[in-house]
């Protein structure tokens, strides 16, 4: 859950490291409604609204006792291009995406769930895997369309989502996960759908799960019957149905009265009657506004946050957690003339950096604890990243469960010294190609580091489509590399797409020639076949052990480090019901409820 700071505003003692998620990435806020009052997130000290300790009997008593009614106002900087993600899925159109329509699973949220950790029924009641090459789902007998004509309410069955896995794999641009992925579809009847696969794919539900595939849109939608791109027509079983769409000013949802989801004490949920996300492109005019108790949640940038305690004394403060993601140095593995093939020298570049000090700089992390707020950081163990949605498969990089590749992690100048004298490194300049712009000064502020160890780097600025095409995608030649990545939606996709041969996020280039990686390969394969979620995550946990001992992705830290949110004092559960990532609207917003 997210760390309530309000209780720690003089005394931090006792904050715990966060462990959770966040999907709100925009300003929020509330017309006041009515409700209970929700448990602080710190176990250890009473919210700021007095309520009970989170873990109390008290305090999870009160999550059953949330009362309906009101408006929740976020707001959004961009109004979305359009409104069905299977045309256009970028995280400008699935957040208005999201709300409408249901997927097969989803990620249960709730006190005390790791985010992205159980995966549950969403339209689909359950399903069974009797090998990693056939997937059979049963569907709910009360997910129903919202009562909107002309569907009116009706039950989904298999033909909306056979018709709507054939529309995605025919017209969305992201269709690549799934198309080599799935034979065929099979309905056997108007409750079952089947999957049979071309490969053993062992975590095929938890790709379900994701932002960017398959929703269930209607049969008559997907035959074109029902025009997907006009708020009468985008009509899903989802949490929240479409009421307007005001050009460049707002968009607006109404709760589904028969939503198939139920709240951990039963309650019907969404809580909240409507939804109104209005548009505001400025970051000064939505502070304004969650200032002014228009809009209920905003995370400001550090140097405003005391700024805004001071404009909303009642307001509660969260921390929120570092977004799920990679920052990294990269090196091309098939150059033949790349110094940087040398496991010794990947090393080196590693041990050298500061990576705490510089969490703390660019971060603001003593700025902010300085004002009272404990940010969390972290550094990525690739392939999996630190962050939101993969802390089941994350292994702490500094823990002892990591082994003795762990100590590559450690800032050691003189160690890495030793191990570039020991190489045949002769000090020529290594060309760092990245795309510029604000990635330049947390780069910069690394190079004194990597010089005082024995490196010659240089950076090289390029066009972002000459960087996108040339070390992002693993096309070389090239030396090194600096950069970020954004996320995949599950732990497969990180580990497949950084590191095997031919894929798209290969940066280093790694091959069957290259030393050590096929057994890294081997290991990828096996976990893909891997139906239990414990062998399978030690399985992921020696993947990340073993690509740290090679280095071949040198972790950094630009935005490795987490924010502050402002809240206003009305709401309840926030952060109680943290979610998967982009899936904010319908895994956590609908437990939110409003004090009257």
């Amino acid at each position: 859950m997210k760390r309530n700071l309000m209780a720690h505003r003089l005394s931090r003692r006792g904050l715990m490291r966060y462990g959770g998620a966040t999907g709100l990435g925009i300003a929020g806020g509330v017309l006041l409604g009515c409700g209970e009052d929700e448990p602080s997130d710190d176990g250890a000290a009473t919210g700021p609204l007095g309520s009970a300790p989170s873990g109390s009997a008290t305090a999870n008593a009160n999550l059953g006792r949330a009362q309906s009614g009101g408006t929740w106002f976020d707001a959004r900087e961009v109004e979305p291009t359009n409104i069905d993600n299977q045309i256009e899925p970028s995280s400008n159109v699935t957040t208005a995406t999201v709300p409408v329509y249901s997927k097969l699973v989803r990620w249960k949220t709730g006190p005390g769930v790791v985010p992205a950790s159980v995966l549950e029924g969403d339209s689909a009641e359950s399903w069974e895997s009797p090998d990693p090459t056939t997937w059979t789902f049963h569907l709910r007998d009360d997910c129903v369309f919202h009562p909107k004509p002309p569907l009116d309410g009706r039950p989904i069955d298999s033909e909306d989502v056979r018709s709507s896995v054939e529309r995605h794999l025919a017209v969305s641009p992201a269709r690549q996960t799934l198309e080599n992925l799935i034979d065929t579809v099979e309905t056997p009847d108007e409750s079952t759908i089947t999957f049979r696969l071309t490969q053993d794919y062992a975590p095929f539900a938890n790709i379900l799960s994701g932002p960017l595939l398959v929703y269930v849109f209607s049969k008559e939608a997907n035959a074109g019957e029902i025009d997907t791109q006009r708020i009468e027509g985008a009509i899903g079983s989802g949490p929240w149905m479409w009421e307007r769409r005001e050009s460049s000013v707002a968009l607006e949802w109404a709760r589904h009265p028969n939503w198939h989801i139920r709240s951990p004490a039963g309650d019907q949920v969404p809580y909240m009657e409507r939804w109104r996300q209005l548009v505001i492109p400025e970051y000064a005019q939505r502070l304004a506004q969650f200032a002014a108790g228009r809009i209920l949640s905003f995370t400001p940038a550090v140097e405003d946050a005391s700024g805004l305690q001071s404009r909303a004394p009642s307001a509660q403060v969260f921390a929120e957690p570092v977004p799920q993601g990679h920052s990294f140095f990269i090196f091309d593995q098939a150059n033949a003339d790349n110094a940087m093939r040398d496991t010794r020298l990947r090393r080196a570049w590693s041990m050298a950096l500061d990576r705490q000090t510089l969490l703390d700089v660019f971060g603001q992390v003593e700025k902010a604890s300085e004002l009272g707020y404990e940010l969390d950081t972290g550094i990525s163990n690739p392939p999996i990243p630190y962050g939101v949605g993969m802390e089941y498969w994350y292994l702490d990089p500094y823990g002892l469960d990591m082994g003795p590749s762990s100590r590559w992690f450690e800032y050691d100048p003189s160690e890495a010294t030793k191990l570039v004298e020991a190489s045949s490194y002769d000090g020529h300049e290594i060309k760092i190609d990245n795309p510029g712009g604000d990635w330049i000064p947390t780069l910069e502020a690394q190079i004194p580091m990597l010089r005082d160890v024995g490196f010659n780097p240089s950076i090289n600025v390029q066009e972002y489509s000459q960087f996108v095409g040339g070390a992002y995608s693993g096309n070389g030649p090239y030396q090194a590399g600096w950069t970020n990545v954004t996320a995949f939606p599950t732990a497969d996709e990180w580990c497949y797409n950084l590191f095997m041969p031919n894929a798209i996020r290969n940066m280093n280039a790694l091959s069957e020639e290259t030393p050590n990686a096929p057994e890294v390969f081997k290991l990828i394969e096996q976990q893909r076949r891997e139906l239990d979620p414990e062998a399978r995550q030690e399985i992921i946990h020696e993947i990340q052990r073993r690509c740290a001992d090679e280095m071949w992705y040198v972790p950094s830290i630009k935005d490795r480090w987490g924010r502050v949110s402002f809240v206003n004092e009305a709401v309840r559960g926030y952060g109680d019901y943290d979610g998967g990532p982009s899936n904010w609207a319908s895994e956590t917003l609908p437990f939110y409820s409003l004090e009257g």
